[in-house]
């Protein structure tokens, strides 16, 4: 499920699922195919029926200035 914050999806009973409110949007049902976006690995994800397109706007930049990444290639 998909809830409003932490405390809530822990207990998985208080206050509405919000996974299941945008399956029951879109016309789909828990089971049916939904596509995972990775925008940034490990921080942002969108989901969204097959067949859809959608932009995300991933205003976060790299972990890793350019100059980290060039003393990394200078290590190898």
């Amino acid at each position: 499920g998909a809830f409003d914050d932490r405390r809530r999806a822990r207990s998985g009973t208080e206050g509405p699922n919000r996974l299941t409110e945008w399956l029951a949007d879109i016309d789909r049902d828990p089971g049916d195919v939904v596509v995972l976006d990775v925008v940034v690995p490990g921080e942002l994800y969108g989901l969204r029926a097959p067949g859809e397109r959608t932009m995300y706007d991933a205003t976060r930049g790299p972990r890793s200035s350019l100059a980290d990444i060039a003393r990394d290639l200078d290590d190898l």
